[in-house]
């Protein structure tokens, strides 16, 4: 049995020492600490417009973390700023392409310009809100701001976002919200689920009692040895850093092995709330219990922003189609 002990190396290397390597000599590399924004695809938007988003839109309100869990509340401030960047990177996600957009000729004659193309493909990959619980939209914002506060605040790389692989547009994912890894000794793997909700119970069923409550969702994830290795695995494959891909692929095999020496797992929960709904009993039986799902730690992230939900929803919604196309 290979036994993987990934250390961060000088070079940026990441080794095995006291393990058996493969014959072939393979060894995982990974790229420096992640800094948002992430290397833009391209989207239309001007250079200048990305260079002047926020460093972070997340400010720590309040702070219970114990015996190595976490229990934080960050507030999004200023609101429309933070929405803005928010739409920019969901944007990034679905409309961005892997290569430059240009016009299209047909035998020297342009049959569409750039402009126009890049509209119709934001017709086609945005949805519209619907403005029920089981909003697309909605569901994509706590996921993009998931992705988003466990790279500004913890330095997490998601290499592989459901948001962008949607199979149909107006369709949530299936799975788990994100799959986070973060290079150290040893590796950690973040399995991530996100939530939204303006409920006036304390937490929200989404937190504990719904049937698909960030609680039930991660205890199964963490119970469900191969389907949560699969995921794990399937997200590899889809990831084109190289560094990245390998770090997901080294911790599918200590996921599979339950090396806990050597591989840390954290459950993290993200909850979007308005700011006049929170409640510090949002954070659920997750925080009062946190040996539910050991050997795993706990993250829970309440991530709050004034006003009512279904404005911020159609807010969101807008600052993403009405962003400036070059």
């Amino acid at each position: 049995m290979i036994v993987f002990n990934p250390i961060l190396e000088p070079t940026g290397a990441i080794g095995f020492p006291g393990s058996r390597l493969p014959e072939s000599g393979v060894r995982l590399w990974t790229r420096p600490v992640f800094h948002y924004p992430p290397q833009p695809l391209y989207t239309g938007i001007p250079s200048s417009h990305l260079e002047s988003r926020m460093a972070s839109p997340f400010r720590l309100c309040e702070s219970f973390d114990a015996d190595g869990n976490v229990y934080r509340r960050y507030d999004l401030t200023p609101p429309k700023e933070c929405l803005a960047t928010a739409a920019e990177e969901y944007r990034r996600l679905r409309v961005g392409s892997i290569g430059n957009l240009t016009g299209i000729q047909l035998d020297g004659i342009d049959v569409v310009d750039i402009s126009a193309l890049h509209n119709r493909l934001v017709a086609a990959v945005i949805p519209a809100p619907s403005g029920s619980p089981l909003d697309v939209v909605r569901s994509d914002l706590g996921e993009v701001l998931a992705y988003m506060v466990l790279e500004n605040e913890f330095g997490t790389t998601v290499p592989f976002k459901l948001v962008r692989e949607r199979e149909l547009p107006g369709k949530p994912g299936r799975g788990i919200d994100a799959i986070g890894i973060e290079a150290g000794d040893p590796l950690t793997l973040v399995l991530c689920e996100a939530k939204v909700s303006d409920e006036d119970a304390h937490p929200p069923q989404v937190v504990d009692a719904g049937d698909q409550s960030i609680k039930k969702t991660l205890v199964h994830r963490l119970t469900d040895k191969t389907g949560t290795g699969d995921l794990i695995f399937a997200a590899a494959t889809r990831t084109s850093d190289e560094g990245d891909r390998n770090l997901l692929l080294a911790a599918g095999i200590l996921w599979e092995e339950e090396d806990h020496g050597h591989l840390q797992v954290v459950g993290c929960g993200v909850l979007v709330r308005p700011t006049h709904r929170f409640h510090v009993s949002d954070f659920g039986s997750l925080r009062t219990s946190p040996d539910t799902l050991k050997p795993a730690k706990v993250r829970l992230l309440l991530l709050t922003i004034d006003g009512e939900l279904a404005t911020t929803v159609d807010r969101f919604h807008k600052l993403t189609l009405g962003t400036e196309v070059s």
